[in-house]
């Protein structure tokens, strides 16, 4: 930008045809009552009370902002706008042109082009009256009305003092001479913000006659009092002469005659300050009158160029705080103009040190005083700014007037071009709820502009931010969240007390010993994990409903550094879940499995015949009597055995849900219905919208990922209780009933004392039988012709949970150690193997002798659970002499297997899918990881159950399909 000289000899004298604009108050907090700009034609646009008003008596306005004393009477006093006292002149005079004195009417008229009426001549000096002058064109010339003098102007601070009294001998600044005896300003120092760059035109031409005329008292110059603080501006406020002259200029009595540029508090003693009392005992509020229309809460700018001529006031868009957007030289429609809407923005990019150059040159320079409308658009509240520089401290001083890029300063001369350039490197409004209020009141906004500085000559590229924070103190919600965590976790602590005596119980042990130790640790790590997902699952959802649906804000979201507490609460969750299915995978492959086979060895006609022609087995010959027995046993088919054991190995891994289905309908509601949308940091997001680049918000993604996660969960459990089981397909039904059909019983002890029996014994006696046979004997069971397949008779109820006394454990113990010691041996003959198939025999046998109740001093009972025992999962009979069968309502017996431990599966993949989550931003990932976790553990838990279950029977892996 080029200045023409002429601009120093203008600029300050015209003392009542420049207008100016003022702070509202010098006190923080006090408001001032807006009315229209749209003032009627007897009234002025008084700035310093935001407000229309009428000139004094004997005066009319000039303009928008400024009165002037009638024809006939003359400024006593002028501050500009009506702050203006007129005195009447003595009869037959008129008003001097600079209104400040009276003096006799022309005579006569004169041509313009050769001279011009005034009441000073060609020097300056005042004359009688007023006269034509005519222009020496070797000392002045006519300009816009007056002979320009072509030496600078002097200037008296003093009324006393006139200009023949004056000499040649003065202080020049800025086109005009003052006195020797007025203060002067020190230069050193004020001449130059930039290291080398050299003398500063604009502070050693302008800053000192701006002091001057901003401080003559009763004809202050307002526009040279708003460009005094703009040099002040310029300089970031720093504490040099330069500033401190300035806040020596200010009046108490005139308290709206000085610019207002720093508050007295900083920025803590400022919200202390109206969290006690707010604006006349009232707090501002963000309210919506429709989603995120806000209703009250309007920024209002004055606008000023450099040399403190005011340019506007008007409704201000945050955009042009945003030079990002000045560099694409359109602002983007589409970005939310307001700050009171709860949507974050965080705008980034990159730009061309010179592009910044060509901006400022081609642009003036303008300053921003920001105010706040509220109360129905009736009041205004100055917005507090702070200000700091890249690479220096930051300190807590709040400031009033900024800018967004300046050059001139670093000119060191008006036809030269600027060495360097500062610009608003990352501009942020903050805007805070008060802790401790209940009804969404905030703090008034906060702008913080970090300021760099280039030269011209750099080819760098430098990146600015521009983004709008919305900060809340989480203290209450993180304390809301440990007593949540901590009382569920009081309560994980007591049922893991409770799981760990009910399994001493079931296991026989009344000594708290290491394995003791060991199994509550691992009770407790499953419990405080689920504790801890049901903390986070209860403070997310809370946070995006409430967030979600506000009329009245009364909730922000939390930063990232407030976030990462529960970020690590999720951390820890995961690890915990992960210890607890590695877990319950090992222990559902440890357990002991047995198939009962009830089928008797068929004796037909022919073998009882050739029986009787033999002769009869030497019981004291040990080999005849193996072999005999084994024969027996050999004569019983053994493929109802393997398709029961492999029926049971496909269940083992068998769940609930469909861990497929449920991912892809999982990623359709978050990804293709575009929920996922509703986790980013906006008032109002549009699911339309793919390419929006609002950052997202974690704890809105835990939250919906709960939400839609558990549902899909839940939707998925109905289909399978309510209709896929009944309807379809019932596994574990189907299991049940061809346990039966192959006359073939299940005993799987969990514990020492404890298991679950599955009664399979076929009603019919045989199930080794022709198709021809088994159908007749499905039509005879259908129409109630034979007996129940219950373990009771008249009873068709088949699975249990058992406790067995310590005799029955002995015999079975017993039994099952020649099996296990074989398998150490890995049966390295023939006649090792026919004493495992002999124990298992011997095994199979005491096990139906036991369930029919025929063996003398180990007898069992059938009960059914009280409330208490069903809903805890304990027993309270302890199996001192005899053995307790419970009827197994809810198909306990599921446990052993994937599809009893849905819950914890589930959650472990909840907690997978939100931990990968939180460190990607990705639900295609977290959910590809699940899928992945879900299939490996899959493939691990039906490898080590098919190698227990050969393991435990007879049946060899290479059966188990």
């Amino acid at each position: 930008m080029r200045f023409d000289p002429f601009i120093k000899y203008f600029l300050y004298v015209l003392v009542l045809i420049e207008y100016s604009s003022q702070q509202i108050t010098s006190i923080s907090l006090n408001t001032t009552e807006l009315n229209s700009l749209n003032c009627s034609s007897n009234e002025i646009f008084d700035f310093t009370k935001l407000e229309c008003k009428k000139c004094p008596n004997n005066s009319f306005p000039l303009d928008k902002f400024n009165c002037k004393c009638n024809e006939t009477f003359y400024f006593t006093i002028n501050n500009g706008g009506n702050s203006i006292r007129c005195t009447p002149c003595k009869t037959g005079q008129i008003q001097t042109l600079d209104g400040f004195s009276c003096i006799e009417p022309p005579t006569s008229s004169c041509s313009s082009n050769i001279g011009i009426i005034t009441d000073t001549d060609q020097y300056g000096s005042k004359l009688s009256k007023r006269q034509c002058i005519v222009c020496d064109d070797k000392f002045s010339k006519p300009l816009n009305g007056a002979c320009k003098s072509c030496k600078p102007f002097v200037i008296s601070e003093n009324d006393n003092q006139t200009i023949e009294t004056s000499t040649c001998n003065l202080n020049p600044s800025g086109g005009f001479l003052f006195f020797d005896n007025s203060v002067t300003i020190p230069f050193n120092n004020i001449n130059s913000y930039f290291e080398n760059s050299g003398a500063s035109w604009l502070f050693n031409e302008f800053s000192l006659s701006a002091f001057r005329t901003c401080r003559i008292p009763n004809r202050r110059n307002m526009t040279s009092c708003q460009f005094l603080a703009n040099l002040n501006v310029l300089k970031l406020y720093t504490r040099q002469p330069l500033m401190e002259q300035y806040d020596s200029l200010f009046n108490p009595e005139e308290p709206n005659s000085l610019p207002w540029l720093k508050y007295q508090e900083d920025l803590s003693s400022y919200y202390n300050l109206y969290s006690q009392n707010g604006i006349d005992s009232e707090f501002l509020k963000i309210k919506f009158k429709n989603k995120c229309q806000n209703t009250d809460l309007e920024l209002i700018s004055a606008e000023y160029d450099l040399w403190g001529t005011f340019k506007n006031f008007e409704s201000f868009d945050i955009q042009k705080l945003n030079l990002c957007y000045l560099n694409s030289n359109s602002f983007d429609q589409d970005i939310i103009s307001s700050p009171f809407t709860t949507s974050k923005i965080l705008s980034k990019c990159s730009v061309d040190v010179q592009r910044l150059f060509e901006l400022s040159d081609s642009k003036n320079t303008i300053f921003y005083d920001l105010y706040l409308k509220f109360g129905n658009g009736t009041k205004l509240l100055p917005i507090p700014v702070k200000i700091y520089e890249t690479g220096k401290n930051k300190d807590d001083n709040l400031f009033r007037r900024f800018f967004l890029l300046e050059t001139t300063s670093s000119k060191n001369s008006a036809d030269t071009k600027s060495t360097h350039i500062r610009f608003a490197k990352s501009v942020k409004i903050t805007i805070e709820l008060i802790p401790g209020k209940s009804n969404g009141e905030i703090y008034p906004p906060l702008i913080e502009i970090e300021y760099d500085t280039a030269r011209r000559e750099d080819k760098k590229i430098v990146y600015l931010n521009f983004e709008i924070e919305y900060k809340i103190n989480v203290s209450n919600f993180r304390k809301v969240f440990f007593i949540l965590f901590g009382t569920l976790s009081g309560l994980a602590f007591l049922y893991s007390c409770l799981s760990i005596w009910n399994w001493n119980r079931r296991s026989g042990r009344f000594m708290i010993d290491i394995i003791t130790i060991f199994k509550f640790l691992m009770f407790l790590i499953s419990s405080v994990g689920n504790s801890i997902m049901i903390a986070l699952a209860c403070i997310s959802i809370y946070w995006f409903i409430v967030y979600r649906n506000q009329m009245n804000v009364i909730l922000f979201l939390p930063d990232k550094l407030q976030e990462k507490i529960y970020g690590t609460f999720l951390i820890i969750a995961f690890c915990l879940k992960l210890v607890d299915v590695i877990y319950l995978i090992l222990v559902q492959t440890s357990f002991d499995i047995f198939f009962i086979d009830w089928e008797k060895p068929k004796n037909d006609e022919k073998s009882l015949e050739l029986k009787k022609r033999l002769p009869p087995i030497d019981k004291n010959n040990q080999t005849s009597l193996i072999m005999e027995q084994i024969k027996e046993q050999n004569k019983i088919s053994c493929w109802r055995t393997l398709f029961v054991a492999n029926e049971w190995n496909e269940l083992q891994t068998f769940r609930k849900i469909n861990t497929t289905i449920h991912l892809i309908l999982v990623l359709f509601l978050l990804k293709v219905i575009n929920l996922e949308a509703y986790t980013r940091q906006e008032c109002q997001p549009d699911r339309n919208d793919i390419t929006s680049d609002t950052p997202y918000s974690f704890i809105l993604r835990l939250g919906i990922s709960f939400l839609v996660f558990t549902g899909v969960e839940f939707f998925q459990l109905f289909v399978y209780t309510v209709m896929y089981s009944r309807c379809i397909e019932d596994k574990i039904g189907q299991f049940v009933d061809f346990c039966s059909i192959s006359n073939i019983s299940m005993l799987i002890m969990t514990h020492t004392q404890y298991g679950y029996y599955i009664h399979g014994r076929s009603p019919h006696g045989q199930s080794d039988t022709s198709m021809y046979q088994m159908t007749q004997s499905l039509i005879r069971e259908e129409i109630d012709m034979s007996a129940k397949r219950g373990l009771e008779s008249n009873s068709n109820h088949q699975t249990f949970s058992i406790k067995v006394p310590n005799k029955f454990i002995k015999e079975y113990s017993k039994k099952r150690s020649v099996n296990r010691a074989v398998r150490r041996d890995h049966i390295t003959s023939s006649n090792e193997f026919e004493k495992r198939m002999l124990a298992y025999t011997k095994l199979n046998n005491f096990l139906i002798s036991f369930l029919n109740n025929s063996i003398r001093g180990i007898n069992y009972s059938v009960h059914e659970r009280n409330i208490c025992e069903n809903l805890f999962n304990i027993e309270f009979k302890q199996p001192i002499k005899n053995g307790y069968f419970y009827k197994d309502e809810i198909d306990c017996f599921t446990d052993v297997i994937y599809f009893g431990k849905e819950k914890t599966l589930f959650l472990f993949d909840l907690v997978i899918f939100l931990f990968v989550d939180y460190l990607s931003e990705s639900y295609i990932l977290a959910a590809l990881i699940v899928y992945i976790t879900s299939k490996i553990l899959k493939i691990f838990r039906s490898d080590l159950g098919r190698r227990n279950l050969s393991k435990k029977t007879l049946v060899d892996k290479r059966f188990l399909i």
